[in-house]
């Protein structure tokens, strides 16, 4: 435990020494306030807590918790504090970032480029979690929570393994109504042609987009051309190195300047996904398309029935789980009923999880009937591919192992 402490504070978190098995602060091992008289973790804000007084505080107990400040006090981080398990039903964008399985729920942390103070979260006028910014905290892996549970970093998802690029917050972190929350935008009235959509950028898309992908709104709008700093992975910067224009078709177009290369905007939002620079073919390309404008509001999701999952099943397969529904959910708008392809590469980036992950989960679905082979395809480079569909029918005869096709990965 002592080691990964030292290994945050090592990466800019500030730290306050929590309650074994508890939540509140640990006042025992905190300094007292030389205004109020007071014993107070305020000071961990403007001064935080250095590996040396870490050291200190597990000596004097090694069974502490541990959290983490938020805001200015850790590179401003940001934390989305959710009452259960983050499921697809919620139609948020949920970008790659380090995620944390807690005694109920989840925390999902991120870097903000500007100050957020903590609020509640409301999905459909409920209550679902709390976003804590500046005068905030959260118990950090680890910790124990008071049921015995004990913070776990998700399979693929720790800072380590992320190398420590925590995403920036999507539009509902900081989409903040005074005095109540922050409200999580559910899918718009589907009132224009899917095709339309997928072949036409309006400005209004166009700035929803930018939302969602973290681009500075004010280079949007009637102000396409503008500079701003990059957003691809791997391009950091202290300068602005990216643009946004429209091409003479209509279609608004991402100019990267490190290497002078063109981007459409799934583009984008599959690179950031992929955590890498990727350009895509027809299909898939379709596929990020449709995933766009269903975590804008654009349009909604087409009703998807899978088989339920059995009881005590574990977070990993929670996720493929939802991300094969939003698969179908995405691409049956356009495409109603028809199979889909669901490659352990896609799915990484699909999903938000490691290849190693996410291929046993697939596998599982399979074995428990939740989805089924339903068809092969070859792609133009001669790969065989299975084409999946919700379980509850026959396998196509001989496909039903997915490791019986060379699938492409």
């Amino acid at each position: 435990m002592l080691a990964t402490l030292l290994d945050y504070v090592q990466h800019g978190w500030a730290l306050i020494p929590l309650m074994p098995r508890g939540k509140e602060p640990y006042w025992d091992l905190l300094h007292t306030d030389s205004i109020s008289g007071k014993r107070s973790w305020k000071h961990l804000v403007q001064c935080p807590a250095s590996q040396e007084q870490v050291q200190d505080w597990f000596a004097r107990d090694p069974h502490l918790n541990i959290g983490v400040l938020c805001g200015r006090a850790s590179r401003d981080l940001v934390v989305a504090d959710f009452d259960q398990p983050v499921t697809g039903g919620l139609h948020m964008h949920m970008p790659v970032t380090p995620r944390v399985t807690t005694g109920r729920g989840e925390h999902v942390y991120f870097y903000s480029t500007e100050p957020i103070r903590s609020h509640q979260l409301i999905c459909d006028g409920k209550h679902i979690g709390e976003i804590k910014g500046d005068g905030g905290y959260v118990a950090v892996p680890p910790s124990v929570h008071p049921t015995g549970h004990v913070y776990k970093w998700a399979e693929g998802l720790s800072p380590t393994e992320l190398d420590w690029a925590l995403a920036n917050p999507p539009p509902w972190v900081s989409n903040q109504v005074p005095g109540r929350g922050a409200h999580i935008k559910t899918p718009g009235k589907q009132v224009m042609n899917i095709h339309y959509l997928l072949t036409y950028y309006g400005d209004d898309f166009v700035m929803a987009v930018a939302q969602v992908l973290g681009i500075d709104p004010s280079a949007t709008g009637p102000h396409l051309g503008k500079a701003f700093k990059c957003i691809l992975p791997g391009h950091k910067d202290e300068h602005p190195s990216a643009s946004l224009y429209r091409a003479d078709n209509g279609v608004v177009v991402y100019h990267d300047w490190h290497t002078d290369s063109f981007y459409l905007l799934p583009e984008v939002f599959a690179s950031q996904a992929y955590r890498r620079p990727v350009k895509l073919i027809s299909p898939e390309l379709a596929t990020w398309h449709l995933r766009l404008l269903v975590e804008t509001g654009f349009v909604q999701l087409a009703a998807v029935c899978l088989p339920p999952l059995p009881a005590g099943h574990s977070l990993a397969l929670l996720r493929v789980y939802d991300g094969f529904r939003l698969l179908l959910g995405c691409k049956w708008l356009y495409s109603p009923g028809e199979p889909t392809p669901f490659s352990w590469r896609f799915a990484s980036a699909w999903c938000g999880m490691s290849e190693r992950h996410v291929g046993p989960e697939i596998q599982k679905m399979l074995h428990l009937g939740i989805i089924r082979a339903a068809a092969e395809y070859r792609s133009t480079r001669g790969t065989k591919m299975l084409l999946f569909l919700p379980g509850g029918c026959d396998a196509v005869p001989g496909q039903g192992d997915y490791r019986s096709v060379e699938c492409e990965k």
